[in-house]
């Protein structure tokens, strides 16, 4: 299953789930990062990822741990454009831990907010209550945009933060006034109606849903 989407400028791009042969896309993506990306990612500059990582993050069972990967529509020499997952916690599997991480070149077009769309309802599915993000503190842009989503602040260890999003079958934000609430909630429709189509088999290959909202 695909589901194909166009982002704010108008980029085609398909979100699907990950495959183990994705980890080449993976380690083009990676390598493509500047090291302050990889350094909020990944919480050090590595330069690469080795076999048992990848296969960490590649070989997911879609049920505890939850893994789907962005990609170009077109062909292009970078096709890995971003991956977003959540692992449920052994002890407590209402809740999960997630992280998205999109390479530099397509940062600030909306990738993320339909990537973490896609894991909020995928969460309300399989019955997680909670998304968990680990940011490190000067990650001002990730930790800000989750607070105005609504994210509480939990706690801080070792140099990071943990920020908790609740998860409802109808997603409501503790802000719904705000711009940043309300293209989350157009990125929810949005997602929401590709996804439901994909199952559906209403959407043709390649046929990418439009919508201004995302």
């Amino acid at each position: 299953m695909s589901l194909p989407l166009q982002l704010t400028d108008g980029t085609r791009v398909i979100l699907r789930p990950i495959a183990r042969s994705d980890g080449e896309y993976i380690r083009t993506g990676l390598r493509s990062m500047s090291p302050q990306s990889r350094y909020h990612r990944f919480f050090a500059c590595a330069p690469g990822l080795s076999n048992a990582q990848l296969r960490y993050l590649t070989e997911v069972d879609q049920a505890n741990h939850v893994a789907w990967v962005a990609t170009t529509a077109e062909p292009t020499a970078i096709a890995g454009l971003g991956v977003a997952r959540f692992v449920r916690m052994p002890d407590q599997p209402a809740i999960a831990e997630w992280s998205f991480v999109v390479i530099d070149a397509m940062q600030r077009k909306g990738l993320g907010r339909l990537l973490l769309a896609l894991l909020h309802i995928l969460a309300a599915e399989q019955g997680v209550e909670i998304l968990r993000a680990t940011c490190l503190p000067e990650n001002d842009a990730v930790v800000s945009w989750l607070c105005r989503l609504g994210a509480e602040y939990r706690g801080y260890c070792e140099g990071s933060i943990d920020l908790d999003l609740h998860v409802k079958r109808d997603p409501g934000v503790a802000a719904p006034h705000s711009i940043t609430a309300k293209r989350f909630a157009g990125a929810l429709n949005y997602v929401g109606r590709a996804l439901a189509g994909a199952r559906e088999g209403l959407l043709a290959p390649g046929t990418a849903l439009t919508c201004a909202s995302t």
